[in-house]
């Protein structure tokens, strides 16, 4: 792998955990997310004080969006000049790919974000 290619093993193991238990899994993906991109990742919790619930991705002018509040729901949002003109639910597994390529495109664009994808 080049010093400057995208780190797609570590990529792939974040976004491919155990799927056993959905609650855990958006739990802990959801807090990966946000320490891997705390300007682009909100945590969405479970009332003021409650547990990890899901998160908000801001990834170029899409808004994906993961949350289990008694059933799983994923999303992906077409924003342009920052408001959300389109919102398309997605099966996990379709969330899961769309999120690879966006992180796989920011990971191109910017050392930093590839630089924390290595240390994952």
């Amino acid at each position: 792998m080049e010093s400057d290619s995208v780190p797609l093993e570590a990529l792939s193991a974040l976004l491919s955990s155990d799927l056993k238990d959905l609650k855990v899994f958006v739990a802990d993906l959801s807090q990966r997310l946000a320490a891997l991109l705390p300007e682009r990742a909100r945590l969405l919790r479970r009332g003021l004080w409650g547990g990890v619930k899901g998160v908000l991705l801001e990834l170029g002018e899409w808004e994906y969006r993961l949350e289990d509040d008694g059933a799983l729901k994923a999303t992906r949002g077409h924003r342009v000049g920052g408001v959300v003109l389109r919102t398309e639910e997605l099966s996990l597994e379709a969330w899961l790919e769309a999120v690879r390529q966006a992180l796989i495109q920011e990971a191109a664009q910017n050392a930093r974000f590839r630089e924390a994808l290595r240390k994952l």
